[in-house]
């Protein structure tokens, strides 16, 4: 398993997709926060798009464009896809697979070995995102100034953001693992997450399943006041939509003739 991960960061190190993606999320963030303007999709609720009103006025400082960051995080889903495809559905949809596991790698092995990678590549993604918005941010305004509850909301923000972002990308996986296609895993991944949000919204304000299951608006509203114990609630629908989707596309890889 661990010759499988190395090869896979050598490949992936070498690969022009890889960087390509960096510099179009630095690019984006160049422009959003020069213009401070936040990136969204979906329905968002009055108590957000208030804030977003009000920290689009001005210009950033970094600690402004931690806010403003976490308040458009969803959008780290679009950078993910071609680390997905780089790390998961690079030979999977080639056909290369084959050769992997004919040389005696289980199928076990080859799937966790794959989502490890990603698991690596989205979290250095996630990092540099927030490592990006604060340094452009800095140098253009300055540091700017944070108040006593800033840092331990932005920890727990961090924390659900990260675990619902692999929630929606298990989804990718349970797709890509059925269908073999990296097509119909990018178009669920990027129109799932709008409708769960427009649903959850417009359709059922008040149901408590929707809210929960509603992983781009989490990600983009962990520095709002929610009810007790809410993100909690969110963290344990995320970890059991972790869990078992990551089950049955192990099982489904397992079944399936390659």
């Amino acid at each position: 398993m661990s010759n499988i991960i190395r090869a896979d960061f050598y490949r992936i190190r070498h690969s022009k997709m890889f960087y390509m993606t960096q510099i179009a999320m630095f690019l984006i963030l160049l422009g959003v926060i020069l213009s401070h303007t936040t990136l969204q999709a979906g329905m968002q609720s009055n108590e957000f798009l208030n804030i977003v009103q009000k920290i689009e006025k001005y210009n950033w400082t970094g600690a402004d464009a931690l806010l403003a960051s976490s308040l458009m995080a969803g959008t780290l889903v679009f950078f993910y896809l071609p680390l997905f495809y780089l790390s998961v559905g690079f030979e999977l949809t080639r056909g290369t697979i084959k050769n992997a596991i004919t040389i005696g790698t289980s199928r076990w092995k080859f799937f966790i070995s794959k989502y490890i990678v990603f698991l690596f590549l989205s979290a250095f993604e996630y990092i540099l995102y927030y490592i990006l918005s604060f340094t452009i941010a800095s140098v253009n305004s300055g540091v700017g100034t944070f108040d006593d509850s800033f840092f331990s909301k932005f920890i727990q923000s961090i924390g659900i953001q990260f675990i619902s972002l692999q929630a929606i990308f298990v989804v990718t996986l349970f797709v890509l693992f059925t269908f073999q296609s990296n097509i119909a895993a990018l178009l669920v991944t990027v129109i799932l997450p709008t409708l769960l949000s427009t649903i959850s919204v417009i359709l059922f304000p008040k149901a408590d399943l929707t809210k929960y299951l509603d992983f781009q608006g989490n990600i983009n509203s962990t520095f709002l006041s929610m009810p007790q114990y809410f993100w909690i609630k969110v963290l344990i629908v995320d970890s059991i939509t972790i869990i078992i989707g990551g089950l049955i596309s192990y099982f489904i890889f397992k079944k399936r003739d390659l």
